[in-house]
């Protein structure tokens, strides 16, 4: 692990499950930047929405990420705006 560079370190060790002093905000903290981050850039390079947003499941390793990221899917793909859709599915991600 020595040899990543720092922030996949991070991404590793966070994403072991380790919940002590607040760690569990900051693993999903983590989380959510990563993938708005990847989606930002996927959209960036002229990838679909829902392309976008499927290529990103299993990416995570925070529990429930890939089960909202698919409820996302089924909400646009259901005609909601982006926005309703991500409210929908923001339980328990977003503070």
């Amino acid at each position: 692990m020595q040899d990543l560079p720092h922030k996949q370190q991070l991404a590793l060790f966070f994403g072991k499950g380790i919940h002590f002093f607040g760690i569990g905000k900051v693993e999903r903290d983590l989380a959510m930047s990563c993938f708005c981050r990847n989606l930002g850039l996927l959209i960036k390079r002229g990838i679909p929405l829902d392309s976008a947003l499927k290529v990103l499941i299993g990416t995570s390793s925070y529990p429930g990420l890939d089960r909202s990221i698919r409820g996302v899917i089924s909400g646009l793909q259901s005609g909601l705006p982006l926005g309703e859709a991500l409210r929908a599915e923001s339980r328990g991600l977003v503070s």
